[in-house]
This record gives C-alpha cells, structure tokens and sequence, in this order.
C-alpha cells in the first residue's frame, strides 16, 4: 500500500473513531494526535521510541488510548502491539487501552469497514 493512503485511513478513523459520533464518555480534556505525516508524540518500548498512528492523551498529558492502522496484520510485531496496549491506561469504560486488544479477526473486519468508507 503506498504511504499515503494508510496516512489517509490513519487521518480519517482520528477524525471519526476517537471519539465515536454522539459518544458521551469522551473526556472534554482528551487529546487526538496522529503521527502521520509528521511525528508528534512516541512512546518508550523496549525497541525504543515507538510512533503510534493514533494517540490520546489526557489534559495532564498521559496517554488515554493508541491506536495502529496497519494496512498489513503482519507489517507489525506482536512485541510492539504489547507493548502499545500496556502503555495506553486500562481505566476506560471499556477497559482496553487500544484497539490492539481486538482479535486479529476483529481487526480485520473493522479494517475493511474503514477501507469500505475511504473509497
């Protein structure tokens, strides 16, 4: 996939996703950020620095939620979906701090759906 449209999808679920239309536990003080184009705020993994493609941050500046959009479920490592999940808080209503916690299934059904939507 070209860089672009995995830019695009990326842009298009911050914008519509985070948070849902109408949902009504979304922080007034949470933050969007994505890190496409540019780089806007990493996380520390044991790799490193790690540049999530959706970021949610607090008013204090901890991070709420991550979300990745792999255009491939195998571009990224296991490792790194751990550690994304561990560093996003578990004290959501929903109790999962990324979408990384869905099953590789889940991920791809909400990935088509999203594709389904840019086109």
């Amino acid at each position: 996939m070209a860089e672009n449209v995995h830019d695009a999808v990326v842009n298009y679920i911050a914008k519509t996703r985070f948070p849902f239309p109408g949902q009504k536990t979304w922080a007034p003080d949470y933050r969007t950020l994505t890190n496409v184009p540019a780089r806007k705020h990493g996380i520390q993994i044991s790799g490193g620095e790690h540049f999530p493609d959706i970021v949610i941050l607090d008013g204090t500046g901890r991070v709420r939620e991550i979300g990745e959009v792999e255009m491939n479920v195998s571009n990224i490592a296991p490792s790194t979906l751990k550690a994304t999940s561990e560093t996003a808080d578990a004290d959501t209503p929903t109790r999962f701090g990324t979408s990384s916690s869905m099953s590789p299934s889940a991920r791809r059904r909400r990935h088509r759906r999203c594709s389904k939507r840019m086109e």
